[in-house]
């Protein structure tokens, strides 16, 4: 079985790392996300993980429940994780969770 789900992972650079995620986030991949994920968690020099889900299509409770734990790994190890792009379905399953905002990155001057 294939699936369509594709992770690749940049660095560009000042303690940032960005996931760009397209496809689907289902229960078939998230092992694979959390990962990838964890990997990027702890390596060096990291402090910001962004995640990008502008090109992702579905997202189910297993794909959330991974973008979760990573972002309450991220902050155990006093690190900033957000996710950007959400749009149609997977922004609306992220919105209806209730996780959006926890999620999301917070406008400039946002409290």
């Amino acid at each position: 079985m294939t699936y369509n789900f594709d992770l690749r992972v940049e660095m560009p650079g000042g303690g940032t790392a960005r996931v760009v995620i397209s496809g689907e986030i289902d229960m078939a991949v998230t092992e694979t996300l959390s990962a990838s994920m964890f990997g990027v968690l702890r390596a060096d020099g990291v402090r910001l993980v962004e995640v990008e889900l502008s090109a992702v299509g579905f997202i189910d409770a297993c794909g959330v429940g991974a973008l979760l734990a990573a972002r309450n790994d991220a902050r155990g190890q006093g690190k900033t994780f957000v996710v950007s792009g959400a749009r149609g379905l997977p922004r609306r399953v992220l919105e209806m969770t209730g996780v959006l905002g926890a999620l999301a990155r917070k406008p400039v001057g946002a409290r």
